[in-house]
């Protein structure tokens, strides 16, 4: 109803208007008058008819404006979200990245101070390893070079009790005094 109010009033502006623009004053406001009508008449049944598609129309518009607006407004919200959420990472990412090269520092000094004992203890258990090595193998050559000699003092008792008929007495009153 506004909207045919709307243009009754916009015609009545325009066909004075264009009576004014006429200027000679050989018209009459009469003289308009059934183009007016006719006007009216176009302007009324085009309201009349167009009234119900252009309402749908912009109902539709309407809706359709307001689901994209609450759409970009969701995703508004999600990527204040993340904004929010980048920008503590951003901060919290030289916190982060301190921290690891101090834990980072600390497993290396770590490391370095236990592969040093670590060295420390094999050299250690090489040393000992070694000089028992050594003791070891000392105790064995003395053994052999003890067998060496006795079994060269043998020799040469025997050798020397028989080269000597009295070595050979001896030894026989010996032997026999002990059974």
């Amino acid at each position: 109803m506004k909207m045919f109010q709307w243009i009754i009033k916009a015609s009545f502006l325009l066909t004075t208007s264009s009576l004014y623009a006429a200027g000679s004053g050989d018209t009459h406001l009469s003289d308009l008058m059934w183009p007016a009508i006719n006007f009216l008449i176009l302007a009324g049944f085009l309201v009349f008819k167009l009234k119900k598609p252009v309402k749908e129309m912009f109902d539709k518009n309407a809706l359709l404006v307001k689901e994209t607006y609450d759409f970009a407004e969701g995703k508004n919200k999600e990527a204040e979200i993340k904004l929010k959420m980048y920008r503590e990472k951003l901060q919290n990412f030289n916190a982060e990245e301190r921290k690891a090269k101090s834990d980072g520092e600390k497993e290396v000094k770590t490391f370095m101070e236990r592969r040093t004992k670590e060295t420390e203890g094999l050299l250690k258990r090489l040393e000992r390893d070694a000089a028992n090595k050594i003791k070891h193998e000392k105790r064995i050559l003395i053994d052999e070079l003890n067998h060496a000699f006795l079994d060269a003092v043998i020799n040469q008792a025997r050798s020397t009790i028989s080269n000597n008929e009295d070595s050979q007495k001896k030894a026989t009153k010996n032997l026999l005094s002990e059974i």
